[in-house]
Formats: structure tokens, C-alpha cells, sequence
């Protein structure tokens, strides 16, 4: 945003060796918008934004998988009524408990790397309203973690159909597909 340094006014008597200058904004309309825009700027140029993205999308993929092949190597073992209070939605989105952690560092780091570095004083320079600041921040930072949450959350969903090969295949009693005792929607007959 161009800034235009003007003099100001001083009486004759007190004058300073060298004229006073403060910074006016040219632009009356500073509104929201343009501030989202620059805390998106800042948040996606930061390298460890990305990374710390990254291993909330691998934290939430990546345990989620391993408890349901986990599930799945000890299926054999277990009784009908574990099996049959099985949720496998809920066990694959286990991983998020932990990826929550990671978008809580991403929000520490979107709020307070300016203050680390020494950039916050440039920030308020350009924006005086230290409330639309950080309603930016909070929209920016917010709408980041709804998109990788959701994004990790149908990934993992995706990967525990992968994994999870009997939610994948119907359940045939009488067909050849699966055995009566690996299916446990379907009980056994009585004999």
C-alpha cells in the first residue's frame, strides 16, 4: 500500500533541525479484503506452513491406516461381538486427535512468526486496526484448517476402504465371495 510522507505543521518558535515527517495512507479505502489478502501471503510463503501441512495430512492418513490394518491383522482373533460393535469410521479417524496438535503448531506459528522476525511493526504500519489484523489471521488460519481437515479426513476415509477389505466387498452368505464367519452382519445358523 503507497504511503506518502508529508511535513507537519510546527510553530516557529520550537522549530526542529530537520521537519517532522509522518506517514498519511493515500488509500481511504482500507478495508478487509486487502488484509486477508496479505495474511494469506504471508501464511503460504512461510516454508514451514507447508510442512507443518504436511504432517497433519500424514498424521491424519498415515495413523488412520495403520490402526485399521491393524484392525484387520487381528481380525481372525476376534470375538463376534468385537466385531460386531466394530466402528470403522471412527477407528480410522483416530488420527485426527493427533493432527490436531500439528494444526495447533501451524496456528501458533501463523499468529506469532511476525513477532519473531520483527515484521509485526510493518504490519501495524500498514494496518492501524490491530482488530482487523487478527479477525484476518483467524479467517485465514481458520479456512487453512477446515480445507486440510476435510481434505485429510476423505483421504483417510478413502484409506480405510482400501485397508479395510471387508467393508469393501458385500456381505454373501450363501455366494462364494466371503465365508459365513467373516461376515459379521449375517449370523451363524443355529445347528
Amino acid at each position: 500500500m503507497p504511503t506518502t510522507i508529508a511535513p507537519t505543521a510546527t510553530d516557529e518558535s520550537n522549530k526542529p533541525t530537520s521537519p517532522a515527517l509522518t506517514p498519511t495512507i493515500s488509500s481511504p479505502h482500507l478495508n478487509l479484503g486487502g488484509v486477508i489478502r496479505s495474511e494469506w501471503t504471508k501464511l503460504r510463503s512461510v516454508r514451514s506452513t507447508w510442512w507443518t501441512l504436511l504432517a497433519t495430512f500424514a498424521i491424519m492418513v498415515g495413523l488412520g491406516a495403520l490402526l485399521c490394518a491393524a484392525f484387520v491383522s487381528r481380525f481372525d482373533g476376534l470375538d463376534p461381538g468385537d466385531i460386531a460393535r466394530f466402528d470403522p469410521t471412527a477407528h480410522s479417524l483416530r488420527g485426527l486427535f493427533l493432527a490436531q496438535l500439528t494444526i495447533g503448531v501451524l496456528g501458533v506459528l501463523a499468529i506469532t512468526n511476525e513477532y519473531a522476525t520483527g515484521m509485526i511493526r510493518n504490519t501495524f504500519a500498514a494496518v492501524p486496526q490491530r482488530r482487523a489484523v487478527l479477525a484476518a489471521k483467524a479467517l485465514v488460519f481458520g479456512v487453512v484448517a477446515l480445507v486440510v481437515g476435510l481434505t485429510g479426513s476423505f483421504a483417510t476415509l478413502f484409506a480405510m476402504v482400501l485397508v479395510l477389505p471387508i467393508l469393501a466387498k458385500p456381505c454373501r452368505p450363501h455366494g462364494t465371495a466371503m465365508s459365513r464367519s467373516s461376515c459379521p452382519a449375517v449370523p451363524a445358523k443355529p445347528s
